[in-house]
């Protein structure tokens, strides 16, 4: 298990139970966090309640697709990574979810360790965009995001 400074969340929102959770056990062996969510009420409930770092969003998901919960996402939040995992392959579903914020598109099925190579990238690359959520000087401490002193 490769240990991580910081522990990030992801929130996995897909309703194929035996996918999440094979999708939860190998993310987890990476360090992370996992948060799962079958349906896109669900999903959306979750990323305002907790503090989710990176998303992998099922296209086809009861009550609200992943088309429309991402673009919620990201009225909320956005900078927040979304990789949509979806059986859906045509390209018309692919520019949609790359056009309403997504920051990669992998089709089912997909090879775990492609995939587990993108989440690092995509957490790289928006790392790397965001200035340090707190900082601190002295016996004061600012969290930029919260704005708590």
């Amino acid at each position: 298990m490769n240990r991580r400074k910081d522990i990030i969340t992801v929130l996995i929102v897909e309703d194929e139970k035996s996918l999440s959770q094979i999708l939860k056990f190998n993310i987890e062996l990476e360090g992370y966090l996992t948060i799962i969510a079958e349906n896109g009420l669900e999903a959306l409930e979750l990323f305002k309640q907790k503090k989710i770092e990176l998303v992998l969003l099922d296209v086809m998901l009861p009550n609200i697709s992943g088309f429309d919960v991402c673009v919620e996402m990201k009225k909320v939040n956005p900078k927040i990574p979304i990789i949509f995992l979806s059986a859906k392959s045509e390209s018309e579903d692919r520019i949609r979810g790359l056009r309403n914020g997504a920051d990669d598109y992998l089709i089912k099925p997909f090879n775990l360790e492609e995939l587990l190579l993108r989440i690092n990238n995509v957490l790289k690359r928006n790392k790397s965009n965001q200035p340090d959520e707190t900082i601190e000087f002295g016996c004061n401490k600012i969290n930029f995001f919260t704005w708590k002193f």
